[in-house]
């Protein structure tokens, strides 16, 4: 069975503009509905970064701004609290507040770069004969699915994983999936 061609995104990390846009580090641009705290420590989640719809459009719903990416600053063991190593995903309605105040837990580890996006077109969905380029395998929004166990609870948004920017993940995948219009991350072995 042939896979139709789906749009996706990579990532490509430059030095921050200092505009408004996609970006890892630093406050978000914009204030969230609700600052997520840890669910162990109930203390807010550091900013790892965001992504803006209309830099990847069609891959967010109508109504979304951008997506923030947290994670708790205390990350070092998955399974212990209070480490919360698994990200908390927010999306950001439009009309979503400016952030003047620059308010936010700033993760400084956590690189400031801009995110600029280089579209290109995947199979929907892959299986062990599909070739695709080595960054198929990385941080990117669309494209092709990989974890199937996933999708069948949502359906695929993109992946991040681990870089340039410091992103700790325990050495895995951010897979990241909407469902009834939230969204949700999950950390997947690669």
């Amino acid at each position: 069975m042939r896979s139709k061609m789906r749009n996706v995104w990579y990532p490509r990390y430059t030095s921050p503009s200092g505009r408004v846009r996609s970006r890892t580090g630093s406050v978000p641009d914009h204030l969230p509905p609700n600052w997520p705290c840890c669910r162990y420590t109930g203390l807010p989640l550091g900013f790892l970064g965001q992504v803006y719809a209309s830099e990847v459009i069609p891959t967010f719903p109508a109504g979304v701004l951008c997506l923030h990416f947290y994670q708790s600053l205390d990350n070092y063991s998955p399974s212990e609290p209070p480490g919360d190593i698994n990200p908390t995903v927010v999306a950001v309605p439009h009309g979503a507040a400016a952030n003047v105040t620059q308010s936010g837990v700033v993760n400084s580890a956590i690189r400031v770069l801009d995110i600029t996006w280089h579209d290109s077109h995947e199979p929907d969905w892959m299986d062990d004969s599909t070739s695709l380029p080595p960054e198929s395998w990385g941080s990117k929004l669309g494209g092709s699915a990989i974890d199937l166990d996933h999708f069948r609870r949502g359906e695929h948004v993109g992946f991040l994983g681990e870089g340039e920017e410091g992103f700790n993940f325990g050495g895995q995948l951010l897979l990241l999936v909407s469902r009834n219009e939230s969204y949700y991350a999950d950390l997947i072995s690669d």
